[in-house]
């Protein structure tokens, strides 16, 4: 993945993994220890002016199946900017959860809005 933290991808697929031999798989932790949080503004304005479409087809493959929990799509709080052009999610601790993928729009250019309506239509 190249617009979120790296390994994030691969903690996922741990966790849900559904084609896992082992009966009781463990639990991953995943911490970020060098990771430095943008404020609230520059996560907002990086989302509207730097947000391409390979950071949304990474963020859409991540929240389509539900992870981050509900206010994951409160992009300027849950999934800040943290520069280099990479976005880290935060508050990840919620179960698999139906979320509601039009709520990110709001946070996105209205170039970017017209592409993140391709990707959840």
């Amino acid at each position: 993945m190249h617009g979120f933290v790296k390994n994030f991808s691969g903690f996922l697929q741990l966790l849900a993994n559904p084609y896992s031999r082992v009966s009781k798989p463990q639990t991953v932790i995943l911490m970020e220890t060098e990771m430095k949080v943008a404020s609230r503004e520059t996560t907002m304005r990086k989302w509207k002016t730097s947000v391409t479409r390979e950071h949304l087809d990474e963020l859409y493959a991540i929240l389509k199946h539900g992870y981050g929990g509900g206010g994951t799509a409160h992009l300027v709080l849950n999934v800040p900017y943290i520069g280099e052009g990479q976005f880290a999610f935060t508050d990840t601790e919620d179960p698999r959860s139906e979320l509601d993928l039009k709520r990110v729009k709001r946070f996105l250019s209205k170039k970017m809005q017209k592409y993140w309506d391709s990707l959840i239509d």
